[in-house]
């Protein structure tokens, strides 16, 4: 037994395996176990370890001068909570000032420890470490009250980790109300929002500012203010200036519905970031994959970004405020931080990029925008079943292009597991209500793509999450986050975050429509003194648009309408969707549908027949015509065909009971290819008799789309991979280098020139068997881009579900005011925007262009006769349109194409991030038409610019990124 020295304690017995050095007695008797000597034996392995105790502190001052240094008048703030951390994040203990300002922690370990000082009300923290003596400066971060780690050595006692505190001026609060004057506005028409800010006191305000970011769907007209104050529709910020006590300030802004501004949801600022974070961020281990963006300051340690980017990525990881980087590294681009950062540092590396300050995110409208588009999504009619199975959540639609379902928060907090069931390649919007959200246990996605998931939690304030794989992209942009384990395998924007859990970056690509919804919020975004009333500072006003006859609007094309060309083809009933055209051999159209019916007309859709009774299927995705006249369909069971006309049906073709999405058939040999959703590409050269998989080389097995060349070339499109090509009948594959995964349709033109429709990035098409590919999206207004069809003179249409029916076509531009007279391929709008077209079909012998979509009917329009003829009439289009510069991104120079629709003023400028004008490419008298200019961004640093389209009757916005 072995008796402690004062001040002293033993250390842990038997750690390690040699008993000649480790302690051997108990550390709380100082006994060891009994041993046993027989007569002759000495055994000098019965040792003791002993250390002293250490103990860290100081003090708690009133700064009076606020120059961060203990003076001798300024005395000690009484009942401040300290807590302890060990350097790894683990909160130990905690402890509150005495009547001096003075505390300690004693009896601690030897180790590594920090504190952090809780402010009381009303007091802010001094500058830290002002001075040269460690004893009389303040070492709490002047944000964060966090000290650095330090080390206490056995029986140390440091008393040097003070902190320095002052009494804050009084603060105002300022309430921000919004309302508006028509909650149900028609399509065209203008209404005014008015937005008031009032100052509750107790002191005057002075710079206050209002953030207001308007959203796609409506289109500036004016605004005046009750005190002449002005507000910048480009940043969507009124400054109010000064508001005494009891003041107020009002705004009037006047907005013209136009649902032709908005084809799809997209995620604004955050578009592109794997971790969008508007305040601060606290995550002491794991990594982001992608990039990450937080508003406030940021704390890392053992921690990645970026490893899975590509090289020379741009700007990685950017922080508005403190950069704090302890341990880890930054890969493939570049750090940028706001206010200040302890970067460079050893223990960090930054791969192929640098670390320079800037301010190139606003992070206050990127808010404003994002709370704006939650509250909006949070409006979607529900169309897909919740079922609660005994704590199990199952989530079942069917929609083949988008699936709302309507989850009550608490239902998930208390869930064990929710399962996601929906038709592969179709959308997922998940709103969430409740306050405070716990999320943990199994999730299950079946069916889609996780890029197609998004979780709204539109009201959520509190979210835990931890002990999940979340998959799919995570929206809650009032939420406070606590991540303390788990993956989530997507893009994440909320307000705060802490913890170590893990992103990996999987961005949103998923199609979701604009709707008639449009939710609007006005947010306060400056005042000094500074606001202490966050629960007044925003504010929302929502419309619900309809049509002009009294119904509900959607998204609809920039571009002409022309529905009085098209006629009605044969109707199906309002539940099925029209997913596939065709015609066989003699020239009976087929039409399939979502809702598993395969219909025939002889006569050019006035009569229909359905002609697969008694099958059980639900989505007949595309049809194919043998030349022994065989129909053969791809359906979610797999594939069938009929030699009869549908009197009877053979299938499963092969017993493969997998979801095939496309089928196409070689014309020169017969032979079936057909594409499995999951499983890759099959091939039949017996008539369906038998099959066999070609997967050779496939490395996504996402197949959603076949087309064959001429020369008997096999194009494969996949969700996730890009475009395959075979030169030899599908026994090898090697991608090609279309530049963007996504493909949804393919085609070919007699001349093997192959066009490929993406899921969000329009078409591609390549002249050289897909060795390299050129962007061809001018007057496309949506980059969801569904089907694409050939007719025998090789012209080109697409469908959008949003933008109807284009047709590519080419354009000389030649008279006086017109920017550009170099031949260019633009897309014009033939009509039917709005009617959510899925698929088109060009008869070739009728020269006639079939389109289905939802709703369940088909259209049909004559092509000869009621197009524009661009040449001679400049393709004047019916709206206004900006297209998407390309390239984007760009270094650096690019190009930018817009549609005039009246002659008259225009100017075509471009702003930096943070609302400043930096150019002015166009300014003067255009003619009606289509205009092009050249935009040298040489003199610029990179980072996100906003080029705008104004004039009479127009103010149109898209964004761009200089990336160099």
């Amino acid at each position: 037994m072995f008796e402690l020295p004062a001040s002293f304690v033993f250390t842990t017995q038997n750690q390690g395996v040699n008993d000649a050095l480790d302690s051997d007695v108990d550390v709380a008797t100082g006994k060891t176990t009994c041993i046993n000597l027989v007569l002759g034996d000495t055994d000098l392995t019965w040792d003791a370890g002993i250390y002293q105790l250490s103990g860290l502190g100081d003090k708690v001052w009133n700064d009076l001068n606020k120059n961060g240094i203990q003076d001798n008048n300024e005395s000690g703030v009484q009942n401040v909570i300290v807590k302890l951390y060990d350097c790894n994040n683990i909160f130990l203990t905690q402890t509150t000032t005495d009547v001096n300002g003075n505390y300690s922690f004693s009896n601690l370990t030897p180790g590594d420890y920090y504190v952090v000082f809780t402010l009381p009300s009303g007091y802010v923290f001094s500058p830290k470490d002002q001075g040269g003596n460690d004893t009389l400066d303040s070492d709490a971060d002047a944000t964060t009250g966090r000290t650095v780690c330090t080390t206490i050595t056995s029986g140390e006692t440091d008393l040097t980790w003070d902190a320095g505190i002052y009494e804050t001026p009084e603060s105002t609060d300022i309430e921000v109300v919004k309302t508006v004057s028509n909650t149900n506005p028609q399509n065209g028409d203008q209404f005014t929002y008015t937005i008031t800010a009032t100052n509750h006191g107790p002191v005057d305000a002075t710079s206050v500012k209002v953030a207001d970011i308007l959203p796609a769907g409506l289109i500036y007209i004016g605004s005046s203010s009750s005190n002449g104050s002005l507000y910048n529709y480009t940043t969507g910020i009124w400054n109010v200036g000064n508001l005494a006590n009891s003041a107020s300030a009002t705004l009037t802004i006047t907005v013209e519905v136009n649902l032709g501004n908005c084809q799809s949801i997209d995620l604004g600022t955050a578009e592109g970031y794997n971790l969008f974070v508007f305040e601060d961020l606290n995550q002491p281990s794991a990594d982001t994959e992608g990039k990450a963006a937080i508003g406030g300051n940021a704390y890392f340690a053992n921690y990645s970004i970026g490893d899975k980017l590509a090289a020379n990525s741009g700007d990685v990881l950017i922080v508005g405020g403190h950069l704090e980087y302890v341990s880890g590294g930054v890969f493939n681009g570049n750090v940028v931080y706001g206010t200040s950062s302890n970067l460079p540092r050893y223990s960090v590396s930054i791969i192929n990029g640098t670390v320079r300050q800037d301010n190139i995110i606003d992070f206050d409208a990127a808010e404003v925008y994002l709370k704006s588009l939650s509250a909006s999504l949070s409006a979607y009619p529900a169309n897909g079943t919740v079922v609660n199975d005994w704590n199990n959540l199952i989530l079942t639609g069917t929609d083949p292009f988008l699936n709302v379902f309507n989850v009550s928060g608490s239902e998930l907090s208390n869930a064990w597991g929710t399962t996601i069931n929906v038709p592969n390649g179709a959308v997922v919007l998940l709103n969430i209500d409740g306050q405070s959200i716990d999320w943990n246990g199994g999730l299950f996605v079946n069916g889609t793509a996780i890029s197609n998931v998004l979780y709204n939690f539109y009201e959520a304030k509190n979210m835990l999450v931890q002990g999940i794989d979340v998959r799919g992209t995570l929206l809650a942009p009032h939420a406070d986050l606590n991540f303390p384990a788990g993956v989530i395998n997507g893009q994440v924007i909320v307000k705060s975050m802490t913890g170590s859990g893990q992103f990996n970056n999987s961005m949103f690509t998923g199609n979701i429509p604009c709707s008639g919804s449009i939710v609007n919020y006005a947010t306060l975004s400056f005042s000094s003194p500074s606001d202490n009333n966050s629960n007044n500072n925003e504010s929302f006003a929502g419309v619900t648009i309809g049509d002009g006859q009294g119904n509900a609007g959607g998204g609809n094309s920039g571009g002409s309408n022309n529905t009085n060309d098209w006629v009605p083809a044969g109707s199906f009933g309002l539940t099925e969707v029209v997913w596939s055209i065709a015609a066989d051999l003699s020239g009976n159209l087929l039409a399939g549908t979502a809702g598993g019916h395969l219909y025939k007309s002889p006569d050019g859709g006035v009569n229909w027949t359905l002609i697969n009774q008694g099958m059980t299927i639900g989505f007949i995705w595309d049809i194919a015509v043998h030349p022994n006249g065989t129909i053969v369909i791809g359906t979610e069971q797999g594939i069938f065909s009929t030699a009869d006309n549908g009197s009877n049906w053979s299938g499963p073709l092969g017993g493969y009971v997998y979801d095939m999405r496309a089928v196409e058939i070689d014309p020169n040999t017969g032979d079936i290819y057909a594409a499995a959703w999951g499983f890759g590409i099959f091939k039949s050269v017996n008539n369906g008799t038998s099959w066999s998989k070609v997967n050779n080389g496939l490395t996504s097995l996402i197949v959603n789309s076949i087309t064959i060349d001429n020369h008997g070339r096999v194009f494969a499109g996949t969700f996730g991979g890009g475009v395959f090509v075979s030169q030899n009948a599908g026994s090898s594959w090697t991608k090609s280098n279309l530049g963007y995964d996504f493909v949804w349709a393919l085609a070919t033109t007699s001349t093997d020139i192959v066009y490929a429709a993406t899921y969000g990035k329009g078409v591609y098409r390549s002249a050289d068997n897909g060795n390299t590919w050129e962007e061809l999206n001018s007057g496309l207004t949506a980059e969801h881009v569904y089907s694409v069809a050939v007719n025998a003179n090789d012209e080109v249409y697409v469908s959008t579900w949003t933008g109807g029916v284009y047709k590519l076509m080419g354009v000389t531009p030649s008279a006086p005011g017109n920017i550009s007279t170099t031949t260019s391929l633009i897309w014009s709008a033939v009509g039917m925007n709005g009617y959510g077209i899925s698929a088109l079909m060009v008869d070739k012998n009728a020269s006639m262009i079939y389109a289905g979509g939802t709703g369940g009917t088909i259209y049909k329009k004559r092509e000869d006769g009621n197009f524009t003829d661009v040449n001679n009439e400049l393709e004047v289009p019916a709206e206004f349109n900006l297209s998407q510069n390309y390239p984007n991104p760009f270094n650096p120079s690019t190009s930018i194409e817009f549609g005039i629709r009246e002659a008259g003023q225009y100017s075509l400028l471009v702003y930096n991030i943070i609302g400043e004008q930096v150019a002015e490419l166009v300014n003067g008298e255009l003619n009606a038409g289509r205009h092009q200019v050249h935009f040298d961004a040489n003199r610029l640093s990179s980072g996100i610019y906003i080029y705008k389209l104004v004039g009479n009757k127009v103010n149109i916005t898209r964004k761009m990124i200089l990336m160099k």
